[in-house]
């Protein structure tokens, strides 16, 4: 359902249950030397995959299915993947969607069924809310000449 490529170059990768209630997929790492690891089991959504700016450090992730809807950050991903249990970074009021990190270590989420994107500064508090004009917004990118758009 999302996926994204680590500061390192690996890709990392979640699914999603499309019939029933159970967590019955998991978050995969594909590495260097295309094995394939498994970071995280029981996941119903996977969604927000993202990582911190430099080495990435920090890998965000959220269930959007879950409730209470959180979004969870992994401080040491680069040392021990998605180590559990992980520290709730935010509590969105929507459904926490696709996301991206800018250069300021903000994260960057689309609220699925809210019509708005937040922008959560690195210690997890709302500095932004960008109101669109359609209620399922899926994810979000940066672009334009200075990545202002």
């Amino acid at each position: 359902n999302d996926g994204r490529v680590d500061r390192q170059g690996r890709y990392v990768v979640g699914g999603h249950v499309e019939k029933g209630s159970e967590p019955l997929t998991n978050v995969y790492r594909l590495n260097e030397d295309l094995q394939v690891e498994v970071l995280l089991e029981g996941v119903r959504c996977s969604n927000s995959i993202a990582f911190s700016p430099g080495e990435g450090q920090m890998m965000y992730f959220a269930d959007t299915m879950r409730d209470p809807a959180e979004i969870w950050c992994f401080r040491d991903y680069l040392s021990s993947g998605m180590s559990r249990p992980p520290e709730v970074f935010a509590r969105p009021a929507g459904r926490p969607d696709g996301s991206a990190v800018d250069a300021e270590g903000g994260l960057w989420n689309a609220e699925f069924g809210g019509g708005r994107v937040v922008r959560y500064s690195p210690d997890g508090r709302i500095s932004a809310i960008v109101k669109v004009l359609v209620r399922y917004t899926t994810c979000v990118a940066f672009g334009g000449p200075d990545m202002q758009t």
